[in-house]
């Protein structure tokens, strides 16, 4: 017989596939609540509780809108909340996490990629770093690391992920990445980000760069962090790809940094507690 096509769980944001109604986790869930209790998953079924849905409630009320999906243009109502940072029945996290709201494809496959144990490319941060931070954000080739070397000063720290491959792996900036590069990559990024919780005698000030085209990465990382300030360089898509077409150290990865800018310009909206920058 050939086998029935399997579909997610119907119970609210579970990603288990079945051929239909609810997985063995969620089969005792008989009523409509969310946070109906369980045989499994104690630590983190209690979390889901009446505080929670009132919190849920209202998150959703002021951001009706899949994330994801408006950042892509796309006007799709979002019925989950997603906790930017995974709690795994810690209560600081539950809590203190950044929330995203998402339609159910879009939370599903956040989901799963949590359940495969990919690396997260948000770190977690809980607690006010203990030095001044500034983020800068632009496309590739709008010219972040020239706006901060003329600003920083010798006791600072810059956090640049680029720099940060091209020092695990050996290899010269924008050298095309090795497999693994990128999530190794985001994990000692994370790890200096996380390690700002802690006093830092040496460090004056941080900057931390980022593309971040998207409004939401934009509104997480500002929500993580508590920048002292977010400059965004809206350098021109035509001057982006004439800056990368001149650098040299680009050009094995030219067309995939151009292709990057053309997205960035797309998908870009500025936000108030933004000083963008237009060149």
């Amino acid at each position: 017989m050939p086998r029935k096509t399997l579909r997610p769980c119907s119970y609210p944001g579970c990603p288990n596939l079945v051929e239909g109604g609810r997985c063995e986790l969620h089969k005792e869930n008989k009523g409509n609540s969310r946070f109906s209790s369980t045989k499994r998953d104690p630590a983190v079924q209690r979390l889901y509780n009446l505080a929670w849905e009132r919190r849920r409630a209202s998150w959703l009320a002021a951001h009706p809108w899949c994330e994801e999906c408006f950042d892509r243009g796309l006007y799709v109502g979002a019925t989950e909340v997603h906790h930017v940072i995974p709690h795994k029945g810690d209560q600081e996290i539950f809590i203190l996490s950044p929330l995203q709201s998402l339609c159910h494809a879009c939370h599903l496959k956040k989901t799963l990629g949590e359940m495969r144990g990919d690396t997260p490319y948000y770190p977690v941060i809980l607690r006010d770093l203990t030095v001044p931070l500034h983020m800068v954000c632009g496309p590739p080739g709008s010219g972040k690391n020239t706006y901060i070397n003329e600003r920083a000063v010798l006791d600072d720290l810059i956090i640049d992920l680029d720099q940060i491959i091209a020092d695990l792996t050996g290899k010269p900036l924008y050298y095309p990445r090795e497999d693994g590069a990128l999530t190794r990559g985001w994990q000692v990024r994370n790890d200096i980000l996380k390690s700002l919780e802690q006093p830092q005698e040496k460090i004056h000030e941080a900057w931390f760069i980022v593309s971040a085209g998207m409004t939401s990465d934009r509104r997480i990382w500002k929500e993580l962090l508590r920048p002292e300030s977010v400059t965004v360089l809206k350098t021109s898509e035509e001057e982006c790809i004439k800056r990368i077409r001149k650098d040299y150290r680009r050009a094995r990865i030219a067309d995939q940094h151009i292709e990057a800018v053309k997205r960035w310009h797309q998908y870009f909206v500025a936000q108030d507690d933004e000083d963008v920058i237009e060149n």
